[in-house]
């Protein structure tokens, strides 16, 4: 309600009544032509709708030029990120970290304790708000068929600003895994880039790596043991064999650390080499680099 009191105070009973039936008053202490205030309200209105356009054509622009070029599943984590200007997580069914843009979030505050902060959060159908922290989450894959899930663990207030790119990121990430087809290739990537970011030093932070370890399956353990598996092949093999089982042998391998209740962060190289890191109980009586070589881990690498 629009009311013009140029000579007089607005009665005590009207702000009462007012805010008793939740009525906005607003009162003009000058005479001014009612155009001109739907001018000014139509003007907000339409500059928010605009914006909103803009925003929405930008977005789709940054994913289409993504999708066009093949981009890796990190670029379209990072743009997503880069769009809703907060970090951004993209994890698995089985709540490891795959890939994640932290943006201003140290990486050791983002994914501290993943795991269990991850199933404390529900799986919506949809995007949607949910778990004691409030991330915004959205599901990735097909319908019935997902894989996995982006997360948004501090939204705030973006509202519709973060929900758009997200599902476009999850869209992105989806038409992406269907090119791929090999989802195992997804999660060698994600352990491959960590093992080398350790290997070449570029994580001066022991706990941002043990973050990252953790949130890509490696359980917490008092010791870590690198481990080198190489697998010969003769000059002349065929190279798309010999990588048919460079991967069997890795797969093997894993296997075989699965089997006796361990976890490791593989890395699989070019040159018919694989990195590991164990993860190993603590132990007085046994060195580690002595239980890992003499077979109590059987790292049996079968080959035809």
């Amino acid at each position: 309600m629009i009311a013009e009191l140029l000579d007089a105070d607005v009665p005590d009973s009207v702000a009462a009544n007012a805010d008793r039936l939740e009525l906005p008053v607003v009162v003009l202490e000058r005479a001014i032509r009612f155009v001109d205030v739907t001018e000014e309200v139509h003007s907000a209105i339409v500059a928010d709708q605009y914006e909103e356009v803009v925003f929405s054509r930008h977005v789709h622009e940054v994913f289409t030029g993504l999708g066009m070029r093949r981009a890796e599943v990190t670029e379209i984590v990072e743009a997503a990120a880069e769009l809703i200007d907060s970090a951004v997580v993209l994890e698995d069914l089985t709540r490891q970290v795959l890939a994640f843009a932290g943006r201003v979030t140290p990486t050791k505050d983002l994914l501290r304790d993943w795991e269990r902060r991850s199933r404390l959060t529900p799986t919506g159908r949809e995007t949607s708000t949910s778990g004691p922290e409030g991330w915004l989450t959205a599901p990735v894959g097909a319908h019935r068929q997902e894989w996995g899930r982006l997360v948004v663990p501090h939204p705030g207030d973006l509202g519709e600003r973060a929900r758009m790119p997200l599902e476009r990121a999850a869209q992105a990430l989806a038409l992406h895994r269907m090119i791929e087809q090999n989802w195992t290739e997804l999660e060698m990537r994600a352990q491959n880039g960590l093992v080398d970011d350790l290997r070449l030093g570029r994580i001066p932070d022991e706990a941002e790596a043990t973050a990252r370890a953790h949130a890509l399956g490696l359980q917490p353990g008092l010791t870590y043991a690198p481990l080198t598996i190489r697998v010969v092949e003769s000059v002349s093999a065929d190279q798309v064999m010999a990588q048919g089982r460079l991967t069997r042998a890795l797969d093997s391998v894993r296997h075989s650390v699965r089997g006796v209740g361990r976890t490791a962060l593989t890395a699989l190289r070019p040159t018919g080499q694989m990195d590991l890191i164990l993860s190993l109980p603590a132990s007085r009586n046994t060195d580690v680099m002595t239980e890992v070589c003499t077979g109590r881990i059987q790292l049996v690498v079968a080959t035809p």
